[in-house]
């Protein structure tokens, strides 16, 4: 990662990473709830992402040890990513990684084994703490995949749920400000939605100008695009702790966080 970010820097190429979910317009807007300071300063912090693809013995690359750092390298990097998105750069890692499910290869031979669900204790740099969790053996019904995002701050705090499919499919956003003694169901405007069906957040990256259409816009007009290999070489660095730390059953610092 370091090496593709110092090769696009020095050719003054533009460059970017498609870490999907910063462009959700749910998203977008606990984003822009955390830049106007109704929580304050963060204290803590919970990001959560489920999948229950992988619960059959079945081979996938992403869970192959050779080729990818399984829940991780697949779903664990979203949250790395938004952690440091709402919340800022993390700084330890305290990590527990588990293979649940035994599966072979293609062929029938060994695969490397890969973590199917891992637990992340994180410290951030302005002194908040928090914990990341990733599962693709999760046991999740008619829901398919599920995001939870819990900000807990000086001045109040804000909890998402995100139902991808489902009877429950849909955001649900709450809000608490301090002194309110009560949480208030919030919806995302209309604004940040466009054109996107409410129930079909997926086509925001049909409907709206984001992922590769902000990349090739970038490039028409020559401004910087975002997030780049800055953001992915940092959420490697993350990783990379956080397989450490499982391996040394220690907390670890985050290298090169400048």
């Amino acid at each position: 990662a370091r090496e593709m970010l110092e090769a696009a820097q020095a050719a003054g190429t533009k460059h970017m990473v498609l870490f999907t979910f910063r462009w959700m317009p749910f998203f977008r807007f606990v984003r822009d709830l955390v830049d106007q300071g109704l929580i304050g300063r963060c204290y803590h912090a919970e990001f959560r992402f489920e999948m229950g693809y992988a619960r059959k013995p079945e081979y996938f690359w992403r869970l192959d040890g050779a080729r990818a750092n399984g829940a991780l390298g697949d779903l664990g990097v979203h949250m790395i990513d938004m952690a440091r998105w709402l919340v800022g750069d993390i700084t330890r890692v305290s990590a527990h990684t588990r293979t649940f499910v035994e599966r072979t290869g293609p062929e029938g031979k060994p695969v490397i084994p890969t973590n199917d669900s891992v637990f992340l204790l994180t410290e951030f740099a302005n002194g908040a703490h928090g914990m990341i969790h990733a599962s693709l053996v999760a046991d999740l019904g008619d829901r398919y995949m599920q995001q939870q995002v819990k900000l807990y701050g000086e001045n109040g705090s804000l909890e998402i749920d995100i139902q991808y499919e489902g009877a429950e499919k849909g955001v649900s956003l709450y809000l608490s400000r301090d002194g309110q003694q009560r949480f208030e169901k919030i919806e995302v405007p209309a604004s940040y939605w466009g054109a996107v069906e409410r129930t079909q957040p997926f086509g925001t990256f049909t409907l709206q100008p984001v992922g590769v259409r902000n990349f090739v816009d970038a490039i028409r007009a020559n401004k910087p695009a975002e997030p780049d290999f800055v953001d992915g070489y940092k959420a490697q660095q993350v990783i990379s702790a956080a397989l450490e730390s499982d391996r040394s059953g220690s907390w670890v610092l985050v290298a090169d966080q400048g």
